[in-house]
């Protein structure tokens, strides 16, 4: 059955599949090693924005100051300021801004427990979006087979209207 392949036509098909999973871990290699390097020498967001917009990153920097520093707005003590910063960023998916608030966190005195705490809240209130999100479709796939019911009805009594 198989005695017109020779062992060598074998083996080369046998190198095919190796060679193509060995060019993929080289690659997933390079990537990683890529993305250390990325990681190491990338500027913050702030840093950039310093680069491109100056005057927009003052701004953002004296609103910080504003509401962690002025004695007017501390009646939301820091910790929990922090806490629902990291809960933001978390659930807005920006990485960065979570690993600077969880830093910073860390650096007042805040628990693991209580980042934690925070983020599971954050990840509570974007699954209670999403919910909201979908509330009215499925609202309407509820309500389709009632609208697939009385649907020739409504085209009779339209058309006779628009009929007269």
């Amino acid at each position: 059955m198989f005695g017109h392949f020779k062992y060598t036509d074998f083996q080369r098909y046998l190198k095919i599949p190796f060679a193509f999973f060995y060019a993929i871990i080289l690659t997933f290699s390079y990537l990683r090693n890529f993305n250390y390097y990325l990681m190491e020498t990338k500027k913050t967001p702030m840093e950039l924005l310093k680069e491109f917009a100056p005057e927009f990153a003052q701004h953002q920097m004296n609103e910080k100051a504003l509401l962690f520093e002025n004695e007017k707005y501390q009646a939301v003590p820091k910790k929990y300021k922090l806490l629902a910063g990291i809960a933001t960023a978390a659930a807005l998916g920006s990485d960065t801004c979570v690993r600077m608030r969880v830093k910073q966190a860390k650096d007042t005195g805040i628990t693991n427990g209580e980042i934690v705490e925070a983020t599971m809240v954050a990840r509570y209130m974007k699954q209670a979006v999403v919910n909201d999100t979908v509330a009215n479709t499925l609202a309407f796939i509820v309500a389709l087979p009632v609208v697939m019911i009385i649907m020739p009805y409504i085209k009779k009594s339209v058309g006779k209207f628009v009929k007269e």
